[in-house]
Order: structure tokens, then sequence, then C-alpha cells
């Protein structure tokens, strides 16, 4: 008999807290009110009114302890994505940093090979420069035979190397004066030098000078100084050097 007033007064407490607006309200099924109910029933079918207020403490305790246990859960479920992806963040940095130091390796032997071109070029240019000081106004004389115009084979073997070397200088002109003695009328001795000059520019030519740096000038007998009629030093063409206002650089090759 005592045990059923016991639960009947609990069943009657439980109610009577079920009659508060708070309680009365929609139910909330959260951790914490789940507890709270589910230790007031409890506490009351064992200890009557005073246990379903332990009971029910007692109920938000432990639904505020799995709310946090969840919460935490959550948490520690977050904290690991973020790792993850921080981790995979790292990756790329680290993958960027060694494409970066590829790159960066690369530009310093560009630039190492770029100033050794420069280096190579200005020593070219203070070559050409000293080349072009010692050859402008250079004169050389081929001399001929009588009434002839053929390369004497003395002189086939030096303008061979004039040639050659010509070739490989950019914006060196090469002046051909051709003349001769006083033994002939002026028409001829006019035709004779020019045939010499041509002679000459041809040797040139088959070395690779090119016919625009060649500038080729008939005298005849003009200039010709000696009072000997048949003078052999008339008999010549002049090969004159300078060079035209352009930069150039000499072909080492």
């Amino acid at each position: 008999m005592k045990t059923f007033k016991k639960y009947a007064v609990a069943a009657g407490f439980a109610g009577s807290l079920a009659t508060f607006p708070a309680l009365a309200a929609e139910p909330d099924l959260t951790a914490e009110h789940i507890g709270f109910g589910s230790g007031v029933i409890t506490g009351a079918l064992i200890a009557g009114p005073l246990g379903a207020i332990i009971g029910g403490s007692l109920g938000i305790m432990i639904g505020h302890d799995q709310v946090q246990k969840s919460e935490l859960d959550k948490s520690q479920l977050q904290i690991e994505q973020e790792r993850a992806r921080v981790s995979l963040h790292r990756s790329d940095l680290v993958a960027a940093q060694g494409a970066l130091e590829a790159v960066n390796s690369q530009l310093a032997e560009k630039g190492d090979a770029l100033q050794q071109a420069q280096d190579r070029l200005q020593g070219l240019q203070e070559r050409y420069a000293a080349l072009q000081g010692l050859v402008s106004g250079l004169r050389l004389s081929v001399y001929f035979e009588q009434n002839s115009s053929q390369v004497h084979p003395r002189d086939q073997a030096l303008l061979e190397s004039v040639g050659q070397g010509a070739e490989k200088v950019e914006g060196l002109v090469v002046d051909l004066e051709g003349h001769a003695n006083k033994s002939g009328l002026d028409q001829y001795n006019e035709w004779l030098s020019e045939q010499r000059s041509d002679r000459v520019g041809g040797v040139l030519m088959a070395q690779g000078v090119v016919g625009e740096s060649i500038r080729r000038q008939a005298q005849g007998a003009r200039q010709a100084s000696s009072l000997r009629v048949y003078a052999p030093e008339e008999r010549r063409v002049d090969l004159m050097f300078s060079f035209e206002p352009v930069q150039g650089l000499v072909s080492l090759d």
C-alpha cells in the first residue's frame, strides 16, 4: 500500500511539473530536456518528489555531457578535416616551391650563358675595332706583264688570301684602281687598266667577297709618273681597304 502511494505521489508530482508554462510548451527533444524528463520520472518512481528533483538534475547533467561529447566529436572531425586540407595545401606548396627553384635555376643558367655571350660579343667588337684601325688605309699593289691582264702566279696566292680574309669582315670595302704605262694609246690603256682591275676583282670574288664590296676604277696612264714609256711599276692594280660606316663583326668561323 505504501509503495502504491509513493508511485502515485511521484506520478502526481511529475504531472504537476507538466502544468508549469515552461514545461507545458512544445516539447524540446534536446539531450538536456530528454535527460531531465527521464531523470524526473526515474527519480519519482524510486524516491518520490525529492527523487524526482534529484533525478531531473542528474538527467540534465547527463544530457549536458552527451551534448558536450557530441559537440566535441563534431569539433574533432572538423579539426581532422582541416588538418587534411592543410596537409594537402602543404604538399601543393612544396611542389610549387620545387617548381620555383627549378625555374630559378634555369634562369641562373641562362643568365650565365647571356653574360658569356655578352663578354664574347664585347671581345669581338674590340677586335673588330682594332682590325678597322689596322686595315683602313692599307694599300696593296699587284703588277702585270706588258700588255697583259693575267694575274701572275706569284700574286695569285696573295690575292686568294686577301679574298678569304675580306670575306669574313663585314663592312670591309676594297677599292681597285687599274693602271697602265704610257706605251699605248689612251683608249687602249684605259681598256687594259679596266681589264686588270676586273681580273683582280674576279680572284677576290672567287674567295667569297661579294661584288658590292668591290669598287673598280680604271685610271689608264693618267697617273703614270715615270718618264719611261714601258715602266713596269705603272702596270699594276692598287688595292685599298676601308670600312663603310656600319657596325660589323669579325667572323671567327
